[in-house]
């Protein structure tokens, strides 16, 4: 039997299972990596690194705020509403590394290295939380084989 999931707020759920496990897994590889920073390389190095991390954070966070936005918006959104969706974090992020470059204690390399690592973990976090927020249309068969995916069908797979 399939659902009516007009009556659903569209993309709750999976938004929030994205953004929180995307911002659970930035911030539990922000810890490491800036604690092993400053233990290898110093004060200076663990700041950058920081403050990198924590820009890219926010932009990840606004971006998926922002494509939320445009999918509850639906027709009504336009092409340059995404283009700004998505171009905006990043337009903030490059303002803030260009802005950081011209202090004198700013390292880019450990900047670059927390930027990376907290967005790869946020994107792994994310994903793996709209993996588990997925909700079904349909309701599964009671038997198998009443639905006409009993042996034949699988069979036909192999």
């Amino acid at each position: 039997m399939i659902r009516n999931l007009s009556s659903q707020p569209a993309g709750r759920a999976p938004v929030r299972m994205l953004l929180g496990a995307g911002v659970l897994a930035g911030t539990l590889a922000f810890v490491p990596l800036v604690l092993a920073l400053w233990l290898i390389r110093g004060e200076s190095e663990a700041s950058s690194a920081a403050l990198g991390a924590l820009g890219v954070l926010g932009a990840l966070t606004l971006a998926t705020l922002g494509f939320t936005a445009l999918l509850r918006a639906g027709r009504r959104a336009s092409v340059v509403s995404a283009l700004l969706a998505f171009a905006l974090p990043l337009l903030l992020l490059g303002v803030l590394f260009v802005r950081l470059r011209e202090q004198g204690w700013f390292d880019p390399v450990a900047c670059t290295l927390g930027m990376l690592g907290v967005a790869l973990a946020f994107q792994i976090g994310a994903l793996l939380g709209f993996r588990h927020s997925r909700i079904l249309v349909f309701d599964a068969p009671a038997d198998s084989t009443a639905s006409g995916l009993g042996s034949t069908s699988t069979e036909a797979l192999r």
